[in-house]
Parts: C-alpha cells; structure tokens; sequence
C-alpha cells in the first residue's frame, strides 16, 4: 500500500504533501522535492518549511497550517514563491485536515498547483484589453461598436466629440438617431447585416446644438457562426474638407465668371472692331486691288470664325461642379 501510494503522488506533476501538526513532512512527492531542490522525497521527511523557506515565508506557511488544523475544511490560497532551486512560480494551494479513525485531526494534507502560466496569460490578456481599450479611446477618429438592434454599444471620446453629446447617454440609443440623414443611416445597418462592407459613405451628423458635422463612414461586421454580434463604424470629421471644397468651388465660379466677361467683353470687342475694319479695307480697295479685296474678306470672314469661337468660349466657362472625389479633383480643374 505504501509503495502503491508513493507510485501514485509522484505521477502528479504538481506537488503534495502531509504534514503533521508540528508542520513536519511524513509524506511527499517527487515534485515537490524537485520545488525544494532536492533528489528524492526521502530527503524531506521529518523537515519542516524552516529548512528550505526565510522566516517570513515560513510563518505565512505556519499561520494558514495553524487554521487548517483547527477545523477549517479547506483554505485555497495564490502564493508567489521563490523555491531553494530558485525557480519563481506561483502556486494554488489546497489545503485540507487529516484524520486519525477517531476523527482527531492529526495533520494536514496539501496540494500545491501550479498556475504561473495561467497567471501570465491572464496577466498577458489584462494587458492586450488594457492596450485595445487605450487604442479605441484615443483614435483620433469616431469608433463605434453598434449592435444588431442599431443600438450603440461602445463610443470613443473623439466620436462623443463629434456629437458634442454626454458619452453616457449615447449608450443604448439607435445609432440613426444621431444623423440628419437618418434613412441613409438605417440603409447602412441593412447593408452590414447582408455581409457588406461600407466604405467612405458621406453623412451629416446632427450635434446637440443643431450644427451639423460631415462625415465620412466606414463600416463592417464581426460575425461568429452566421450570427452578427456587433458592427464596427469607423468615422472621420470632413466639415473642414467640405467647406474647403466648397471655398474653392466659389472661387472657381468667381475665376471663370472674370474670364467670361473679359473674353466677352474685351476679346469679343477688339475683334470685332478688327472685322469692322477689314470690311471697310475691302470696300475701299475694290476700285483699287481685286486681290487684295479678297484677303481683306478672308480676313474678316476669320476674325468672325475667332469672334464666334471666342463667344462659345465664354459661355462654355462654368463653375467646377460638387463631384464625390471632392478636393483633389476639384484642384486639378
């Protein structure tokens, strides 16, 4: 029986032990003396913590012993514990009373497991959570996770900004609440529960104080077995890009309207006081030169080809039109 008990604690690979009430090892196994930097468990019968923990460590140990022993069915504690090997691991352990076939408690059984990796993916997990939140809450864009209701479920600072709204009362409302064109938003919802992806769609974000805000939205879903948990809407602040735009399409008009007029006006003027002239150059060579009567109708009859043109010409002038591309194009123009 003792040879079948020892063939069983030394195939657990966390360590185990008894103690008696004097804190004395009477049993443990082969991983724990490998904990306590020794060959064999042999090596540890009879020992207490004293002989392989400092003193403080070793009365942290006896105090929770000590509680053990006084009735207290089981004490689960999280220990981070340098062992005499002098591997760092943190350690839950159980700890529970032993009876004697009279119910006396006699000593102590303990079982020590071994969760440094888990702590350190929990540690890792915290973290990675800590870094994603930092990064949704500082994007210098709006984020927003929306639920399959259209209901808001996470809003950055800089999205809360844009609305000019209390963070805390946008949670659980409907997203196509806040725009003015709250139809197209709602058109948007419908394209993200078919799988679609959106991509730089222009919208008017109504703020608290009835000013408007152009934007432009980019939009997906986060799907888990056919089934949409939340979208993702990513939303960028363009009221500066659309009143340049616009700036630059009023001085374009303005541009073109000066050169319309100086054609019209000035052009037009002088060449038709050249056709004037070259008419009056025929009538008065006729008796004279018949060739050069010719050349001064062909030059007439061209100035007014150039007078027509130039007419064309400024009534074709027009404003650059609103075109979704927007700035670049409208520079180029």
């Amino acid at each position: 029986e003792r040879q079948l008990l020892r063939t069983l604690i030394d195939l657990l690979p966390d360590p185990i032990y008894v103690k008696n009430l004097s804190g004395r090892y009477l049993v443990a196994n082969q991983t724990l003396a490998e904990y306590l930097g020794q060959d064999s468990p042999d090596q540890l019968i009879g020992k207490s913590d004293a002989a392989f923990f400092p003193p403080a460590l070793t009365a942290q140990f006896s105090s929770i012993d000590k509680k053990v022993a006084s009735g207290i069915p089981f004490i689960n504690h999280v220990e981070q514990i340098r062992f005499p090997n002098g591997r760092e691991r943190t350690i839950l352990t159980t700890k529970v009373p032993f009876q004697d076939d009279e119910g006396n408690v006699c000593g102590l059984v303990g079982l020590g497991l071994d969760i440094t990796g888990r702590k350190k993916a929990e540690e890792e997990l915290r973290r990675n959570e800590q870094e994603l939140s930092d990064f949704f809450e500082q994007s210098p864009i709006g984020l927003l996770w929306v639920g399959p209701d259209g209901k808001i479920l996470k809003i950055n600072r800089t999205q809360k900004e844009l609305v000019s709204r209390d963070g805390e009362k946008l949670i659980g409302r409907k997203l196509h609440e806040l725009f003015v064109d709250s139809q197209d938003a709602e058109g948007l919802m419908l394209m993200l529960a078919e799988r679609r992806t959106v991509r730089d769609c222009r919208l008017r974000l109504r703020q608290k104080d009835g000013s408007i805000k152009h934007v432009l939205i980019d939009a997906n879903g986060l799907w888990e077995k056919n089934r949409l948990i939340h979208s993702r809407w990513f939303i960028r602040d363009i009221t500066r890009r659309i009143e340049l735009e616009r700036e630059i399409l009023n001085i374009s008009e303005r541009e073109q309207l000066r050169m319309s007029q100086d054609l019209h006006d000035d052009l037009c003027q002088q060449l038709t006081g050249i056709q004037f002239l070259s008419d009056t150059l025929a009538m008065e060579l006729r008796p004279v030169s018949p060739s050069g009567v010719e050349q001064a109708k062909e030059i007439a009859r061209m100035v007014r080809n150039a007078i027509t043109q130039t007419r064309e010409l400024a009534r074709g002038l027009s404003p650059v039109s609103m075109d979704p591309a927007g700035l670049t194009d409208a520079l180029t123009q």
